[in-house]
């Protein structure tokens, strides 16, 4: 079909319009694009709650609400430190698991002294983990509270 719209294209007759039916049949709207126009209008659609570009154009061109998601950046930072912490953890959680299932199973005093010379070495690598997620608690508490009292700082300047 060609490219444009045609009124003629839309409607069968006026009693269409009088009796309040709806026509299934759908008209084409075609138009080009140079390649940063592309990359911006797919860039804002990405950031919508449209699932297709084709609502996401129709919503804009028929000038209706589109809800457009905000990223927070300080958000995402704060999950991937929780993810990484829970991983670390995690390990350090398995790690201890099998020194103490290691333990369970010792029968001579030199297993012990050789099970306990591992020990302190896995603890000292436990140990320093540890001290990594403590940072990583300690430098989003910080940027926590920057955060807050930057937005007091705003309300205050609003004010």
């Amino acid at each position: 079909m060609a490219s444009g719209v045609g009124t003629g294209d839309i409607l069968k007759s006026e009693k269409d319009i009088v009796m309040g039916k709806e026509l299934k049949e759908r008209s084409w709207i075609t138009f080009r694009v140079k390649p940063e126009e592309h990359r911006q209008i797919s860039g804002r659609f990405r950031k919508s709650n449209c699932r297709k570009l084709s609502d996401y154009a129709r919503k804009v061109l028929m000038e209706k609400p589109v809800v457009i998601y905000h990223r927070n950046a300080s958000a995402e930072e704060f999950l991937m430190s929780a993810r990484l912490m829970v991983k670390q953890l995690n390990g350090i959680g398995n790690n201890f698991n099998q020194a103490v299932h290691k333990l369970h199973m010792l029968d001579t005093d030199r297993q012990f002294k050789d099970w306990y010379l591992a020990w302190n070495i896995g603890r000292e690598t436990m140990q320093n983990r540890i001290d990594e997620v403590k940072k990583l608690l300690q430098k989003i508490y910080e940027d926590g509270c920057q955060d807050k009292h930057a937005e007091q700082g705003r309300e205050g300047a609003e004010l």
